[in-house]
């Protein structure tokens, strides 16, 4: 008898890139997730620290650069939480000098399918837009 095993893998990877920061540094990531599968949302947490002199007014924007037929988005940043194809949070995070703010989170819902999305998060200062971080998640 031959027995057939399938394997489900749910991968969480991040990737920093573009322009880093000077005042927005990511010190904190965690994959909250720790038996990834089809029913369970994949949760992702990120600290962002203001390292520079100034208080940080951070928003954040993503780009959904490829993404399986029924998985859907969710993120929490600041104040609030939005729902799946909100495209740029509505208000900022205050981060003062030196502190930290963990309320960046993310939640994939893959809705029974297998199969990789990437998402782009689009750190920005709203005060300065050119002071950005990007941070890419492969679910």
């Amino acid at each position: 008898m031959k027995k057939t095993f399938t394997f489900i893998f749910i991968t969480a990877t991040l990737f920093f890139s573009g322009n880093i920061s000077a005042q927005m540094v990511p010190s904190n990531f965690t994959n909250v997730n720790t038996a990834p599968d089809t029913v369970n949302p994949i949760e992702f947490y990120i600290t962002i620290q203001n390292q520079g002199a100034d208080t940080l007014y951070a928003m954040v924007s993503r780009v959904l650069v490829s993404m399986m037929p029924s998985h859907k988005e969710a993120f929490c940043f600041g104040p609030n939480c939005y729902p799946p194809n909100t495209p740029v949070s509505s208000d900022p995070a205050i981060i003062p000098p030196g502190a930290y703010d963990n309320t960046f989170k993310t939640d994939m819902f893959s809705n029974g399918q297998c199969g990789t999305s990437y998402v782009r998060y689009h750190f920005f200062n709203q005060n300065n837009p050119a002071d950005t971080l990007n941070i890419d998640l492969s679910y």
